[in-house]
């Protein structure tokens, strides 16, 4: 980029199909965004269209879209676009961090919301954007969200010309009025809006294809993945107005950005999380917040799958998902018993143990009993004759015979005679 009197450039920003942007320093030690056209369009034209964006955006006081400063020549004599300067990241960046399915509800409804906030301003002026996607959306670490590039821009309550033989924007993100050259209206941007809310839930495109002719052929057929198969937090009535958002068909019931706003900002209310926390941590990308309600969604899901998957790897993955979302949950690990059935096994085991050693063991001799002698016998004398003492000796006693047996439960039978 040529040198501006007056601004330092630091440097390149970014770029665009049309033009790029630059960082730069003013005589004042303020940063400021340059946004210059390249060599895509001839000078008349690229000044033509800096001077309906700055005229645009200059009507606009809004904190979530971008503020301009004046257009300034550089040494060649082009036009720049002097700009606030952001310090953050676009959209399209932030999305490329992995986020769970939960925390994608409340990531799409807070940054719709924002979005909307700053088009229901813009199209009170008669002001559409018409280039709404991920890379025109910047946030900043506190989570301000900022709509940024009105290069596109028109006003309907003006006689502006748009330039001939050209067809710009992003495909995706485009409604079909647009393909088909149909007047301007705020209906452009609500399409956009819910391209982009598709995107944020689900992580992928509802339309998409190898060229232009391809999506734009996806989108007269309206056929897409329902936003539920893909992400089954999504609350019914959210992917209802999705689904209402991307119909191909006019007159569409949330035709207004008001409206639409209005919607999103009672599902958000419903999922008991605020806007601030979310945009906060997802500018830092942090773990989202995550509603009671959006949470039990997910968390009967995630144990679902668990429940019916075989796959170890998947059943790990899906584990530590669970144990995000409740801590307690015991899946995946030993069910805790009471100490009496370790106690019943442990004397069932010993038992068994003892019933085998005596069944297959030697068994020890057994000692005869010890039968006492019976006493003397003593018969008294007479009176009359000489006492005589008759000993009887009692019998010998001779050992007795031991049978022993085992039956076949193990128990040892004696018999004695």
């Amino acid at each position: 980029m040529h040198e501006i009197e007056g601004y330092r450039i630091i440097h390149k920003l970014g770029a665009g199909a049309t033009s790029d942007v630059y960082l730069a320093e003013n005589a004042d030690g303020e940063l400021r965004a340059l946004k210059a056209f390249n060599h895509f369009l001839p000078d008349d034209q690229g000044a033509l269209t800096f001077k309906r964006e700055m005229e645009n955006l200059s009507q606009l006081r809004n904190d979530k879209i971008v503020r301009v400063y004046g257009l300034e020549k550089t040494e060649r004599g082009s036009w720049v676009l002097v700009q606030e300067y952001i310090e953050g990241q676009n959209l399209k960046e932030l999305l490329k961090v992995p986020r769970l399915p939960e925390e994608r509800v409340g990531l799409a409804l807070a940054m719709a919301a924002e979005i909307l906030y700053a088009l229901d301003e813009s199209h009170q002026k008669g002001i559409i954007h018409r280039d709404i996607k991920p890379e025109n959306i910047l946030v900043e670490p506190g989570g301000r969200v900022v709509l940024t590039d009105f290069g596109l821009s028109k006003n309907v309550l003006s006689n502006e010309q748009s330039l001939h033989g050209h067809l710009f924007g992003s495909p995706q993100y485009m409604s079909l009025s647009r393909f088909n050259g149909a007047k301007v209206s705020e209906e452009a941007d609500l399409y956009s809006v819910g391209v982009l809310l598709y995107e944020m839930l689900s992580g992928t495109l509802p339309f998409e294809g190898e060229g232009i002719e391809e999506i734009i052929i996806a989108k007269k057929q309206n056929k897409y993945r329902r936003l539920t198969k893909l992400n089954p937090c999504v609350p019914t009535k959210l992917d209802t107005i999705i689904s209402n958002l991307l119909s191909s068909q006019q007159g569409r019931e949330l035709n207004r950005s008001y409206k639409l706003r209005f919607e999103l900002l009672q599902l958000l209310e419903d999922s008991k999380v605020e806007i601030g926390d979310v945009l906060n941590a997802f500018s830092t990308g942090s773990v989202l917040p995550i509603g009671p309600q959006v949470k039990e969604t997910a968390l009967r899901e995630a144990c679902a799958q668990f429940d019916a998957s075989k796959d170890g790897q998947v059943k790990s993955q899906l584990l530590d998902q669970i144990l995000k979302l409740d801590p307690a949950n015991q899946r995946g690990e030993p069910k805790k018993r009471g100490w009496w059935p370790w106690a019943s096994g442990a004397v069932l085991i010993a038992a068994g143990l003892a019933l085998y050693l005596s069944s297959t063991s030697e068994l020890a001799p057994v000692k005869p009993p010890v039968v006492a002698a019976p006493a003397p016998v003593v018969v008294a004398p007479s009176p009359a004759a000489e006492p005589v003492v008759e000993v009887v000796s009692p019998a010998p006693i001779s050992a007795p015979v031991v049978a022993k047996s085992v039956t076949k439960k193990g128990y040892l039978i004696v018999n004695v005679p």
